[in-house]
């Protein structure tokens, strides 16, 4: 899922740090696709409640992503998208894949 439908399923969460962390992980990768975080490898420093609410969103976007993108209705029609996006755009540079998956995320 992309940022938008995460903040829609999780903007009625009471911890607004909750909500920027779900939010983080899509973010991050449109801020710089060379960024690799792991916040998960410093989780022992996490001290504060707003840290701890930041990862825990954090973690929440990966466990639906997790979900979402392995289930049968999401690889089926990415797969669709794929063949569809292919036909109409022949030999075009685009990577199908990301088209495709970004297109389905979008259209939900």
């Amino acid at each position: 899922m992309n940022f938008l439908s995460h903040f829609y399923f999780d903007n009625s969460h009471k911890d607004s740090y909750h909500i920027l962390g779900v939010l983080l992980p899509d973010l991050i990768k449109n801020a710089d696709k060379k960024w690799i975080i792991h916040p998960e490898k410093n989780q022992h420093s996490y001290i504060k409640p707003q840290h701890l609410a930041l990862f825990s969103g954090y973690q929440k976007h990966l466990a639906v992503d997790r979900i979402f993108h392995n289930s049968a209705f999401f690889k089926h029609y990415q797969h669709q998208f794929k063949a569809d996006l292919k036909h109409a755009l022949g030999n075009s540079n685009v990577k199908l894949f990301f088209l495709s998956h970004i297109t389905l995320e979008l259209l939900l």
